[in-house]
C-alpha cells in the first residue's frame, strides 16, 4: 500500500510539472515595453519646417498660423517576434478645437530625414499623414490606449532591432471645409504638459518549444491518464 501511495505522489508531481509546461506553451504572449525616443519626436508643418534646431518633444498635430502640422514619434524595436502593438497616449488639446480624430500612419521617410529638426521638406510632412493607416483615435485631454492593426504589427516585425517611426495627422482639421486659419490641435504626447510620454507595449511571441518539451508534455498527460485509470480501478 505504501509503495502504491508513493507511486501516486511521484506521478502527481510529474503531472503537475507537465501541466505547468502546457500552460506556458499556450499562455499566449509576453509583453515588451518600449520607450519613445525623446530626441526623435516632434512636428513638421505643411511648408516642411520643424520647430527648432534642438528638439523640444513638441508633437503638435493640427493647424496654426495658417499651416497644417503633422507629428512623429520614434521607437527602438528590440529584436524579437511580435504579435500585437498597443500605444498609450497621454494627450492634451490646444486652441478651441476640442476633441479631434488623430490618424496614425506608417512612415517611409528614412531616419536621416528627421536628423535636421528645422528643414524636413514638404514630402516628409505629407508622409506623416498618408500611406498605411495603423489606427484612428479620438483624442482630447485624456489618456487613451490604442491597439494598432495588423499592418503595424507587420511593420514592427520588419523593423525588429531598428528604429521605427509612426506619423500622426489631425483628420478632423484635415476634413474638407475646415478653415485652416483657425488654430487648434492635439498634442498626442504628454511631454511638456505635465503628462507622461507615449508608451508602446509589444505583445511578444513565445519561442517555439523544442521537441523534447513536447515529449515531456505528452508524457505528463499520459501519466495523468494512467493515474486516473488506476484510481478508478482502486475505487
Amino acid at each position: 500500500m505504501m509503495s502504491g501511495s508513493k507511486y501516486f505522489v511521484f506521478n502527481r508531481a510529474k503531472v503537475a510539472a507537465a501541466l505547468m509546461m502546457a500552460g506556458a506553451l499556450v499562455a499566449g504572449s509576453a509583453q515588451a515595453d518600449v520607450a519613445v525616443y525623446s530626441e526623435l519626436q516632434g512636428w513638421v508643418s505643411s511648408n516642411g519646417i520643424g520647430p527648432e534646431t534642438t528638439p523640444i518633444n513638441n508633437m503638435y498635430t493640427g493647424n496654426e498660423d495658417g499651416k497644417g502640422h503633422n507629428s512623429y514619434a520614434a521607437f527602438f524595436i528590440p529584436p524579437g517576434s511580435y504579435t500585437s502593438v498597443t500605444l498609450l497616449l497621454h494627450a492634451a488639446t490646444s486652441g478651441d478645437l476640442g476633441p479631434a480624430v488623430i490618424g496614425l500612419y506608417d512612415v517611409s521617410s528614412p531616419l536621416q530625414s528627421f536628423l535636421n529638426n528645422t528643414n524636413f521638406g514638404t514630402d516628409v510632412y505629407k508622409d506623416l499623414g498618408s500611406g498605411r493607416q495603423y489606427a484612428a483615435v479620438t483624442l482630447s485631454d485624456d489618456t487613451v490606449s490604442v491597439k494598432l492593426n495588423a499592418s503595424a504589427v507587420q511593420d514592427i516585425n520588419a523593423s525588429s532591432g531598428a528604429v521605427f517611426f509612426i506619423g500622426f495627422t489631425n483628420e478632423t482639421r484635415n476634413a474638407p471645409g475646415v478653415d485652416i486659419n483657425v488654430d487648434g490641435g492635439i498634442f498626442p504626447d504628454g511631454v511638456g504638459r505635465s503628462r507622461p510620454p507615449i508608451e508602446m507595449d509589444l505583445g511578444q511571441a513565445l519561442p517555439v518549444p523544442e521537441p523534447t518539451a513536447w515529449v515531456s508534455l505528452l508524457a505528463g498527460l499520459s501519466l495523468l491518464g494512467a493515474v486516473a485509470l488506476r484510481r478508478r480501478r482502486q475505487g
